[in-house]
């Protein structure tokens, strides 16, 4: 994380798409599961999006989620990125 700049809706955001499950202490459902990972995408597409849409609506409530993809890196690895686009209170 860095030293400053973390408060921006988007950067928080970032911030829960890379963060996995119980790797916060206090806030052990905050983040992705790691059973997602290394599955193929199109066995868990849906589960990926559904946790993203829940941390940003549970963590981030200045921002609203307005679509999120899943882009495929190596089908063969399961290996994907997430790809989100959110609005702010300010737009």
């Amino acid at each position: 994380m860095k030293a400053y700049g973390n408060g921006t809706p988007q950067q928080c955001v970032l911030n829960l798409m890379s963060m996995v499950k119980g790797e916060c202490p206090y806030e052990r459902c905050k983040g992705l599961s790691d059973d997602l990972s290394g599955q193929p995408v199109t066995g868990v597409f849906g589960e990926v999006i559904t946790e993203v849409y829940w941390n940003i609506q549970n963590y981030e409530p200045r921002a609203k989620e307005q679509d999120i993809n899943l882009i495929m890196q190596d089908f063969l690895k399961g290996k994907f990125t997430i790809a989100a686009t959110v609005l702010t209170n300010g737009g």
